[in-house]
């Protein structure tokens, strides 16, 4: 007996080896090391994107759904079995061998790797995570200090950068849609008839308002403007409400559905016209009928300056007077609309090379640079900064401009890479299905993800369980050699 005993002990003892330790069934070998013809310095993926190990704790221990899940020691209880915890017996001997372990090991998640980690941490997340998921960037607002979140009827506050959660308020029923938008210290949340202001710091409700306006399937619109809550609804209507109290200052039944908000009102569309309003009075400003008043919009919905382009012989819209000019100039010319001015690209008549333009309301040039290095006609902006904009185009490197005086430079490039974001510190792409986050500085790589990019001003990146705030002031991988490119010799300064 004493031999059969210890023939099995061996046999078990086996299996665990083979399959590694309890906790890491599914590894096999040694961990996989980085390929030193890796182009990318980012280390092979061969099992594909991972998710984080869990979402963090964002309500404390009297959360139901804390704690441990079934029994005292936080693993699930196993169904009764003949014989279970009935100790060594004359039918059950003891073999000297826990076989539980084993059983327990089989039904363990593998361990899996962050969605978003730094390439020279080993794996190591490259910054903190919040667990929201599923969002876009309609879901998204954020104040100096703060990231403020829209889902299922509630809107939650998280610190900056480090994301430690603040407040959760309910305001609504989980399937009603809800809109954001911050203003300092103010949180408007909109559903389609009802307007709240809460707390940035608090998430206390300051003001609550009920919408004279139709139920429709979108939240309404709105945007704080001159002491004002200029909102239009899904129904057309527009309502101004003053920012203190909420009260209603006026309404207008059916003004449109198009709306561009300025920084000093609201120009709304509506088939072949525009109208534009401010928050002091109810009767528009400028009103416009065209039959080819064909806005292109901006880049987003945040209040912009103008002019803005119409289809219209490549006009331009003065969004403070409702004039519009009409381009005569010869060349391909495209327009990319800014909270801080309308970005003017043109490539006149027979050349590559283009001229960049700032243009003021009124369509006047603020500043302009010539022969420009970014190749016709496809170029597009990038989700930039505050102060500067990024602007890439096909065979050439990606460049950077200031937005107050006009000044270059080119940004480190990234061979079939689309470069998708650019930070203050950080040059984000996109190669393949995967992010890559360059150091703006040296182009050496700094992190890795699978996600999408959410913003830029703060950096957020949308993964599977939440979104990721990437930390700059880790240290930069020292990778492979990949500093900025050179401007050619014939390129002008800025």
């Amino acid at each position: 007996m004493p031999l059969v005993l210890a023939v099995v002990a061996t046999a078990v003892v086996g299996v665990l080896v083979a399959g590694g330790s309890p906790g890491e069934i599914g590894q096999v070998g040694e961990p996989d090391e980085r390929r030193t013809s890796d182009p990318d310095g980012l280390g092979d993926d061969p099992a594909g994107p991972g998710t984080p190990d869990g979402p963090q704790d964002l309500d404390g221990p009297d959360d139901p759904g804390d704690g441990p899940r079934g029994g005292s020691d936080g693993r699930r209880d196993a169904p009764d079995r003949p014989g279970d915890d009935r100790g060594p017996t004359a039918d059950t001997p003891e073999l000297g061998v826990d076989l539980d372990p084993l059983e327990r090991a089989r039904t363990r998640a593998a361990t899996t790797r962050p969605a978003c980690v730094l390439v020279d941490g080993d794996d190591e997340p490259c910054g903190p995570t919040v667990p929201t998921p599923a969002t876009t960037t309609s879901d998204l607002a954020a104040t100096e200090g703060a990231l403020i979140v829209q889902q299922a009827g509630e809107v939650s506050g998280f610190g900056l950068p480090g994301l430690a959660a603040r407040w959760r308020t309910s305001v609504a029923d989980p399937q009603e849609p809800l809109g954001l938008r911050t203003h300092e210290d103010t949180v408007v949340v909109t559903t389609p008839t009802r307007v709240l202001a809460l707390d940035a710091d608090l998430g206390d409700v300051r003001w609550e308002t009920t919408l004279d306006a139709a139920a429709t399937r979108d939240a309404a619109d709105a945007w704080v403007i001159d002491g004002a809550v200029m909102v239009l609804a899904g129904d057309g209507s527009l309502h101004t409400l003053d920012a203190d109290d909420g009260t209603t200052r006026w309404q207008q039944a059916d003004v449109g559905r198009q709306p561009v908000a300025t920084p000093q009102g609201l120009v709304v569309f509506q088939g072949t016209g525009a109208a534009r309003f401010e928050p002091d009075r109810p009767e528009p400003v400028w009103a416009l009928e065209d039959a080819l008043l064909e806005v292109r919009r901006p880049v987003d919905d945040t209040p912009v300056p103008g002019p803005i382009p119409l289809t219209r012989n490549r006009g331009l819209l003065d969004l403070a007077s409702g004039a519009v000019t009409e381009e005569t100039r010869l060349g391909v010319t495209r327009y990319l609309v800014r909270p801080q001015g309308t970005i003017e690209l043109r490539w006149p008549t027979g050349t590559e090379r283009a001229e960049v333009a700032l243009l003021a309301p009124d369509g006047a040039t603020v500043w302009r640079r010539e022969d420009q290095p970014i190749r016709c006609c496809l170029a597009v902006a990038t989700r930039s900064g505050p102060d500067e904009i990024a602007i890439t185009a096909t065979g050439g490197a990606p460049r950077a401009y200031d937005l107050e005086d006009g000044g270059s430079r080119s940004l480190p490039s990234r061979e079939d890479a689309e470069l998708v974001g650019l930070d203050t510190s950080t040059v984000l792409w996109r190669l393949e299905d995967r992010l890559i986050g360059d150091d703006r500085a040296s182009g050496q790589p700094r992190f890795r993800a699978d996600g999408q990019l959410r913003s830029v001003a703060p950096l957020l990146i949308a993964v599977d369980d939440g979104l990721v705030v990437p930390d700059d002031r880790r240290p930069t991988s020292p990778g492979p050699d990949r500093q900025t490119e050179p401007p050619p010799a014939d390129e002008p300064g800025p």
